[in-house]
């Protein structure tokens, strides 16, 4: 499901999530940018990636929606994480299906 991480405090976060779904393969994209010091950052960055390794898990091949509802649930726990240590957060998350992931070269 987690197919690309990348978290440098000054940043933010970015991930790539890869799920089936019921049109086909779907690339989630997630950023997440907030304001703090280097050491804030650092440390929520650090209770982030902790977070996606503690709730992902192998897909559920008889749910097509729980990966949906699982990367959703991730997302949700990320910007908690930066919540708590920053009061400006940004989160985008952009979808593409496999037609819009052929059209932007992933």
């Amino acid at each position: 499901m987690l197919i690309a991480f990348d978290a440098q405090s000054d940043r933010g976060l970015q991930a790539f999530f890869e799920l089936q779904y019921h049109s086909g393969p779907m690339l989630i994209e997630v950023n997440i940018d907030f304001k703090g010091s280097s050491d804030q950052k650092r440390q929520t960055l650090t209770r982030i990636k902790e977070v996606i390794h503690d709730i992902g898990h192998p897909p559920d091949p008889h749910c097509p929606d729980c990966d949906w509802f699982q990367v959703m649930s991730i997302v949700k726990h990320c910007y908690d994480e930066a919540v708590r240590t920053s009061t400006h957060v940004s989160t985008t998350v952009r979808i593409l299906d496999a037609n819009a992931r052929a059209a932007a070269g992933y």
